[in-house]
């Protein structure tokens, strides 16, 4: 006689999952787990100053979506500070998803417009995709909004902001790429 699995809910995000999921966690939380652990471990580099992640030293984290994490992170040879996105599932992401980071990758390559974040370079280490991007420093329109309240820009900034964004998505949709997740947490102020 065989048993149906017991449903429960995953500990971090109440996701329903199977009982006999690893850790009782939902697939999202049990890859954001283990990527942790991994780059935890400096990707088995001894000695490294933080977690690496092949010439990436990995520092904050940034912020995460989906399906990737940004970590604030330095090129040790060139020394220079970047944005890194990682996938979530690294060695453990399917087929599909590695196909859909490598896409995502490639149309914010094919870039150029100083409204955009730029794509410096996309590389695997240790079985896990990342790509390499501008980091910028200051604040999203969200937490602008947040600490300033409605009034943070005067009229003219509103215009000026918008105007902004505005060209920066005539200028990917000019090479067929849509932003599929346009909101004030993703417009990144400087």
């Amino acid at each position: 006689m065989m048993t149906a699995p017991t449903a429960t809910v995953c500990p971090r995000c109440r996701q329903a999952v199977s009982a006999d999921r690893l850790g009782g966690l939902c697939p999202q939380c049990l890859s954001r787990t283990l990527l942790r652990a991994l780059l935890a471990g400096g990707g088995g580099q001894d000695g490294a100053a933080g977690p690496r992640l092949g010439d990436y030293e990995l520092g904050e984290e940034l912020g995460r979506g989906a399906m990737g994490a940004v970590y604030r992170a330095r090129h040790v040879t060139l020394g220079q500070v970047v944005a890194l996105k990682v996938v979530l599932a690294g060695e453990f992401a399917g087929e599909a998803e590695r196909r859909r980071f490598l896409a995502e990758a490639g149309q914010a390559a094919r870039l150029d417009h100083p409204n955009l974040v730029r794509v410096l370079n996309y590389g695997e280490a240790e079985g896990r995709q990342f790509y390499a991007m501008e980091l910028v420093e200051g604040p999203t329109l969200a937490e602008a909004l947040r600490a300033g309240g409605p009034g943070r820009f005067t009229m003219h900034e509103r215009a000026s902001l918008l105007g902004q964004v505005a060209r920066a998505l005539q200028h990917a949709h000019e090479r067929g790429v849509l932003h599929r997740d346009l909101k004030p947490g993703n417009i990144l102020l400087d």
